[in-house]
């Protein structure tokens, strides 16, 4: 019902006749430009209008006519005989036009325009609440169309007058209000309904019928929107049109002597209520004349500037409330503004520095209207002390450049951490492994097996605590290479394989079917499934572990596996079963056998990095039955063969003939890594810092370096630049490989950006570092 009025009121029923017709009345407005009628709001909705679409320019033309005819008529002196005469040639000429029903609005009666603008409000809301919810018919509705229709027709029949029929339209406008904020909430509706009064407001408010849509807004409406928000728009226009026309009324006074008192209490009424409203309005209202003198000055001026109405009024707005070195500006605007031209603040909002009585700078929003009235142009300015939002601004980046600064000193922190207790940890875990491989006593294989474990513990928990950072930091980096399932889960297998044979349990790998290559980071998986397995060996005492690989399905371009480690270990209470995941929380369901050891993070971090995959860790658990951990990854499929990488077991490992030019500074990290080269076979020179390595490498020819990063000197991101940029072509190719305490990945991608090939942490594994070596040469 009401969305066919939205309808018709939108549509075209004469086509092509209709959009030239409308070009016609474009280029009829158009032709006054040169007569002094002509102002900016015309010319400007002028070129707005060009840029929309043609039924948004049928919808708004009307605004345009309305707005040209206000200029027109008011420049004459019989206002009222020049609008009759303006419409009737408006018909003549534009027939098509004047009867599509946005216009027909402008030639109905005053009756008629408030009862079809109370129509087309609501309609314009109840369109966009049936768009959410479906076609919706409601006896609310009906109910609102009947009582507006009957009080419409008291009102011509007398039998209601006009502040009777606006009460009753905006009783009924409040009730279906009510009713949509309970269905949609009273932000959305709020929200619609003064988007229905602005498009209105943008075509009519120059009829004489609109003011009724500002009597009808329900109070909740105008007490969130803050009054001022509605007067922003309005307000001073209407107070300027009651002025204009109270002459006329005076004039009307005279001969209808018995209506004079009447009359008069109606405008000291609405002038009353309007005066309220500006008089309450949460922004600052202030009028100035045309030499920029206060006019007037509201309560809330007078909050926020500390100038009573009786000291400020006549004083000048420039010399008062802006500083000295701001009142030139201001003059000149104005001036310019009188003289025709144009005024950039002019209609727009802009935030400055106020002064108030006491001499302290405010910080201020505001905006300045202006209007002709006659031969005279009032200046209407909105002010808004905006020092509690710029305060609040400024702890704001206040606490984020605090936060950007904390988060900088702890990543500075960690790094420096790292690289300190790396370095020692490297010499340590390479003696222990160089002795382990020296085919040393049994009594003292099952001491350095001890240590070597104890070695390994410290490292899990020095990367558990950088990876945490990582993952807090928004660090972490996924891979996308290609990879073999079956290859990653052997290796991690064969990883545990002695812890688990040291316990008596049976640790399997289970692959259900096989799995093609996949497209991934194997190293990330890697770590959770090292996570899984590791935790289910040490919390099982007999049994078994198992890590089970499951394909879930496929399809043409992707693979679904599932991934689970099941043991039969002390199992987790229901109670602790989300607690495991937070950060270093250990539970102490696990029997006397065991002791709390670890940080707590693991399972932590291998969530976080799931989650990050789209994924999440779930655990299916009872006491003494053991647990499952499980978890299910979609990976792309690979397009290239995956070649499978031999163990340490398939071949001898001899890099004779290779000479490897070692950048290190530190000597116990010099002296473990040369005792592997040589044990490879391997011709090593050893340079302290990166300008001992360059002076070595002007004389010798090496088949790889290995560089430290961290070096007196010359440090390894300056060393590999000028190797790079050496005029030597061999010097340009020979693989560099950094080896170094920095783990962080704003370190390796710096190091790969000086040029360097490939990058190795420390404690190094001897079996990586061969392999990477090798696949370098």
């Amino acid at each position: 019902m009401f969305k066919s009025l939205y309808k018709r009121l939108s549509s075209r029923p004469h086509g092509n006749l209709l959009r030239e017709e409308h070009n016609r009345f474009i280029e009829y407005i158009k032709s006054f430009e040169a007569q002094g009628i002509w102002n900016e709001n015309l010319d400007n909705r002028i070129k707005s209008l060009a840029k929309e679409s043609f039924d948004s320019q049928l919808n708004r033309s009307a605004g345009l006519y309305l707005l040209f005819e206000h200029s027109f008529i008011y420049k004459q002196k019989n206002p009222s005989k020049y609008q009759t005469q303006l419409r009737r040639e408006m018909r003549g000429r534009f027939p098509n036009l004047v009867d599509t029903l946005f216009f027909r609005i402008i030639f109905s009666s005053v009756n008629n325009q408030e009862r079809d603008l109370a129509y087309l409000i609501v309609d314009l809301v109840w369109s966009k609440y049936t768009d959410m919810v479906g076609n919706s018919k409601n006896e609310l509705l009906k109910n609102y169309k009947y009582q507006v229709d009957k009080a419409a027709e008291q009102l011509k029949f007398n039998q209601l007058n006009r502040s009777e029929f606006r009460s009753t339209v905006k009783y009924e406008v409040s009730r279906l209000y009510e009713y949509l904020c309970l269905s949609m909430g009273q932000a959305k509706i709020s929200e619609w309904l003064q988007e229905a009064y602005q498009l209105l407001a943008d075509n009519y408010q120059f009829l004489d019928g609109f003011s009724l849509l500002i009597g009808i807004l329900p109070e909740p409406l105008l007490n969130e929107q803050q009054l001022s928000q509605l007067s922003r728009e309005q307000i001073h226009g209407v107070l300027l049109e009651k002025t204009e026309k109270l002459e006329e009324t005076n004039q009307k006074l005279q001969i209808q002597i018995a209506e004079r008192e009447k009359i008069q209490r109606e405008l000291a009424q609405s002038a009353e209520r309007l005066y309220t409203v500006v008089e309450n309005a949460m922004d600052a209202v202030v009028l100035l004349d045309a030499s920029g003198r206060i006019t007037f000055w509201n309560n809330q001026a007078e909050t926020i500037f500390g100038w009573s109405s009786e000291e400020i009024i006549g004083k000048k707005f420039s010399e008062h409330i802006v500083p000295p070195d701001r009142k030139e500006i201001l003059d000149r605007g104005l001036d310019f503004f009188l003289k025709g031209q144009k005024m950039p603040t002019i209609n727009r909002r802009f935030e400055l520095v106020g002064l108030s009585k006491e001499g302290k700078l405010i910080d201020l929003e505001l905006s300045i209207g202006a209007n002709q009235i006659g031969d005279e142009v009032i200046f209407t300015s909105f002010i808004r002390d905006i020092s509690d939002r710029k305060r609040y601004e400024k702890q704001l980046m206040d606490a984020r450049d605090k936060a950007q600064k904390a988060s900088q000193t702890k990543a500075e922190f960690l790094s420096t951490m790292s690289h300190e207790i790396r370095t020692p940890m490297n010499g340590l875990y390479g003696t222990i492994e160089y002795l382990l491989s020296e085919n040393p006593r049994e009594d003292q294989r099952e001491s350095l097996k001890m240590m070597k474990h104890s070695a390994k513990g410290l490292l899990v928990i020095l990367n558990d605590i950088l990876d945490l950072s990582k993952l807090e930091e928004g660090h972490v980096e996924f891979d996308q290479r290609d990879f073999s399932i079956q290859e990653l889960c052997n290796r991690t297998i064969s990883t545990f394989m002695q812890m688990a044979d040291e316990k008596g349990i049976n640790l399997t790998l289970n692959l259900h079917q096989p799995i093609p290559g996949l497209i991934g980071d194997p190293v990330r998986i890697g770590q959770i499934l090292n996570n899984l397995i590791s935790n289910a060996i040490k919390f099982t005492d007999e049994g078994s572990v198992e890590l089970s690989v499951e394909c879930l399905g496929t399809s043409n371009d992707s693979v679904n596996v599932q991934f689970k480690v099941i043991d039969t270990g002390t199992g987790i209470a229901q109670a602790d079963q989300e607690r495991i995941f937070h950060r270093f929380t250990q539970i102490d369901n696990y029997g006397k056998t065991h002791l709390r050891t670890g940080t707590g993070l693991g399972l932590s971090i291998c969530q976080k990095l799931l989650q990050l995959q789209g994924s999440d860790l779930q655990v299916d658990s009872s006491p003494g039955k053991g647990s499952s951990f499980f978890f299910k990854l979609s990976f792309p499929k690979s397009t290239q063969r995956i070649a499978q990488h031999p163990t340490p077991d398939d071949q001898k490992r001899d890099l004779s003939g290779v000479r490897v030019l070692l950048a290190e500074d530190n000597q116990i990290n010099q002296i473990v890594a040369k005792r592997f080269l040589v044990k490879w076979n391997c011709e090593v020179d050893i340079a302290d810092n990166g300008l001992i390595a360059l002076d070595l490498l002007a004389v010798n020819q090496y088949d790889v370096i290995l560089m430290d990063l961290q070096m007196p000197e010359m440090d390894g991101f300056e060393a590999s630049r000028a190797i790079r940029n050496h005029k030597d072509s061999h010097m340009k190719r020979i693989p560099i490989i950094a080896l170094t305490a920095d783990v962080f990945p704003e370190v390796k991608e710096k190091a790969l950006q000086s040029g360097m090939n490939d990058f190795m942490s420390k404690p190094f594994d001897s079996e990586k570092l061969y392999f990477t070596i090798a696949s370098n040469l």
